[in-house]
């Protein structure tokens, strides 16, 4: 199995240009997927399989629903090549989702924050309040 991250790390660096740190993320989710698969032939991997690893790194490390979304754009990318290149039949990635985005609610803003330039304004103003007493006097 490292026969292919190794030519998926070696497209990614000399085809994308990608960074050291985006090959060495990219090369430790790859073997710690191929770690708890334990498949010795990658066209065996199928939609489950990964499905299955998705949830075992979700419980055992706990990772944010953004985490997952990066591990998951990572087995497209990487399935894609394989799939694109020849080394595998099918995609068993293609039909993988990642989880949705959590919504934020808007925090309320009080009335300073919603009209920042208001308390500019009465400083400017104080200030040329000021100057004007100190010139006449």
């Amino acid at each position: 199995m490292n026969e292919y991250i190794n030519y998926f790390l070696n497209y990614l660096q000399t085809e994308k240009d990608a960074a050291k740190s985006t090959i060495h993320k990219y090369r430790a989710d790859l073997e710690r997927l191929f770690e708890y698969l334990q498949i010795t032939d990658i066209n065996e991997i199928n939609q489950n399989h990964l499905r299955d690893y998705l949830n075992y790194i979700r419980q055992t490390y706990s990772y944010t629903s953004s985490s997952i979304a990066n591990k998951i754009n990572i087995l497209h990318h990487f399935f894609r090549f394989l799939h694109n290149s020849g080394y595998i039949i099918s995609n068993p990635a293609i039909l993988i989702r990642p989880p949705r985005k959590k919504v934020k609610i808007p925090k309320v803003l009080n009335e300073i924050e919603s009209n920042p330039t208001k308390p500019l304004i009465f400083l400017r103003n104080t200030t040329r309040l000021a100057l004007i007493e100190n010139t006449i006097y």
